[in-house]
């Protein structure tokens, strides 16, 4: 009986055995291949936001005012003076001051008023007194009116006394109106613009010889002024606060004097709207400015609600307070609010679109005469009413490898721009740009601080640190500590797992039980079939 052969086809198993063969090499070489790398990669240090400085409060609303700050701007500014005139004029963006007394005139008794026209805008002042002007005057009132496309001066006070001359600016022109009705003359008066009738709407204000001011209504458009007789009407004011409030939709008249001689001061807050008044002091509450004349500000668009800042309100003080209106139609003070040294009484302030915030021209410096506050001297100082400056910066991480950079960045918003940027590394190095990096040389910890500075003296900080260590030598980054082995033991083991492998495959093809191959193509052996087992051979014949 021939025998079965059993044959396994050898190229089928010479590849299994290859392949497992492989894997065990590549197993092997992948865990210990970087300790002979030349050029072994570092772990980085963290690149998450360190220190991260940010405004509180809801994103999409503007930074918080922060107060006047003092402006510098480049060449020549007006000289100094009280009681201007200024105004934004639409048709040519830029700001206008006019006139005014040289000092301080009490009540506008001024020896020698100023007769210059000065521009400011993007952050200059520039002398434009053309020959034909106004004469000399201060006191008066001067607004814009876009409907008829110039600005309007009235009154003021001059060397002949108060006046009720008309004039118009345009194109950096002067000119004079002569309408055959006029105001009286006035001085102290308030003028605003009012766009729901296109016309410019003057109140109060003082007549000469008379001892208290005037409760006359005044409407001006297309150079002819009405008196508008309305029973119901604001009591006659001094330098009563006046603009146009958009968020609210009316004229908004705030506080003045009400006589020369024994003032009363009041805190009434009235509207226009368009073609009667209306006394909105009951509800504006109880938290209501103080009595005050010659406050000045204007309405904010960035913000939509007019501010009103400082005034004076006698022998008692001068303010230095800031209110802003809502469209609720309430006052509201706003508190932390960082002011000039001296104060701004007297003065004059307007928005100055152009440049994005509340401009005010002049300053006085307070003393006390008896416990009265009293005007020492005048300057001729620009203010800005700003932001506060938001700053955002960090760095890359708080740790790093010599010889490695740490990235560092800020962004700013809010304040006067553009900004300066002053980042110490705490060894001994300085940068002057709002992002880069810095390489530190040595190990070490280090304090990294910025200081931020706008155009009119905000600032703002940042403060972190760095700790700088010595990179971890080549293979530090192996698991389980192998990168502590001397190179050679590790070429070792690898040897040695590569070889376990393939023993482990020879033991396994060679286990009891299991098949070898054989040469294929050989003949099957033939055997002649015996006894089965355990029988007795049978005996010879």
């Amino acid at each position: 009986m021939a025998l079965r052969s059993r044959a396994v086809p050898w190229s089928a198993d010479r590849a299994k055995r290859r392949a497992s063969i492989t894997l065990a090499i590549l197993v092997g070489f992948a865990l210990l291949a970087p300790a002979f790398h030349p050029f072994v990669a570092v772990p980085r240090h963290s690149t998450a936001s360190a220190g991260t400085v940010r405004s509180s409060g809801n994103a999409t609303l503007p930074p918080p005012l922060s107060g006047w700050w003092r402006l510098s701007p480049p060449g020549a500014s007006p000289p100094n003076r009280t009681d201007t005139e200024m105004t934004y004029v639409s048709e040519g963006g830029y700001v206008v001051l006019f006139g005014g007394c040289p000092g301080y005139g009490f009540l506008g008794q001024c020896a020698r008023p100023l007769g210059d026209t000065w521009e400011y805008g993007n952050g200059f002042w520039s002398n434009i007194t053309p020959t034909v002007s106004p004469s000399p005057r201060s006191s008066a009132v001067f607004a814009d009116d876009p409907a008829d496309g110039y600005s309007v001066l009235f009154g003021g006070i001059g060397p002949n006394g108060t006046t009720n001359q008309t004039w118009t600016f345009a194109n950096g022109t002067w000119t004079q109106l002569h309408p055959a009705v006029s105001p009286p003359p006035l001085a102290f008066a308030a003028m605003a613009y009012d766009p729901n009738s296109s016309e410019l709407v003057l109140v109060g204000g003082l007549t000469p010889g008379s001892l208290s001011a005037s409760s006359d209504t005044w409407l001006f458009h297309a150079g002819v002024w009405t008196n508008d007789s309305l029973s119901v009407r604001p009591p006659g004011w001094v330098s009563p606060f006046l603009g146009y409030d958009p968020a609210t939709g009316h004229l908004l008249l705030f506080g003045g004097v009400s006589a020369v001689f024994f003032p009363s001061y009041t805190q009434q807050t009235w509207a226009f709207l368009g073609d009667h008044w209306a006394n909105l002091t009951a509800a504006g509450g109880s938290g209501q400015p103080g009595s005050r004349a010659w406050a000045l500000g204007g309405y904010d668009p960035v913000r939509r609600e007019t501010l009103m800042y400082g005034g004076g309100a006698g022998g008692a003080s001068i303010l230095g307070d800031l209110w802003s209106y809502s469209d609720r139609g309430s006052w509201s003070q706003l508190s932390g609010i960082h002011g000039p040294p001296g104060g701004l009484y007297q003065t004059t302030a307007t928005w100055d679109a152009r440049d994005g915030y509340l401009v005010d021209f002049g300053e006085e410096s307070l003393g006390s005469f008896y416990g009265i506050p009293t005007i020492s001297h005048v300057f001729n100082h620009t203010w800005a009413l700003l932001p506060g400056l938001t700053l955002a910066a960090g760095l890359t991480g708080t740790s790093a490898h010599v010889s490695e950079t740490v990235g560092f960045s800020a962004n700013c918003s809010g304040g006067l721009p553009p900004y300066q940027y002053n980042w110490t590394f705490g060894d001994g190095t300085n940068q002057s740009t709002s992002n880069g990096t810095h390489l530190y040389p040595l190990t070490g910890s280090y304090n990294v601080t910025l200081v931020v500075t706008d155009s009119a003296g905000q600032q703002a900080s940042f403060a972190s640190h760095v700790n700088v260590s010595l990179a971890p030598p080549p293979g530090s980054n192996l698991p389980f500590g192998l990168g502590a082995i001397p190179p050679i033991v590790l070429l070792g083991v690898a040897g040695a797992i590569a070889a376990g492998a393939v023993a482990a495959v020879v033991l396994v093809r060679r286990r009891p039980g299991g098949s070898r191959s054989e040469p294929v193509g050989e003949a099957p052996l033939s055997v002649p079939p015996g006894p089965p087992e355990g029988t007795p051979p049978e005996p010879p014949p």
